[in-house]
């Protein structure tokens, strides 16, 4: 879909991801709110200058809630 992570891939957590916001024009509030009346949640992720939102993947997740939350984002991004 496009997204890029901000923490290159050997460095990355197994408990939370961040990606970059898109070079385009981007509404975090926006897509937070799209998602969450989906069922999602996701958190913004100001911990830098760079802009960035994170994706919680710790707990007892299975490849339904992530094809789930894949469907969401490319839905609401579209």
């Amino acid at each position: 879909m496009g997204f890029r992570t901000y923490v290159p891939r050997e460095h990355q957590s197994h408990i939370i991801t961040s990606f970059l916001y898109p070079e385009e024009d981007f509404d975090f509030r926006d897509f937070y709110d799209r998602l969450h009346a989906r069922g999602h949640i996701i958190y913004p992720g100001k911990l830098t200058e760079v802009g960035t939102f994170r994706i919680g993947s710790i707990g007892s997740i299975d490849a339904d809630e992530i094809h789930g939350v894949m469907a969401a984002i490319d839905a609401v991004t579209r």
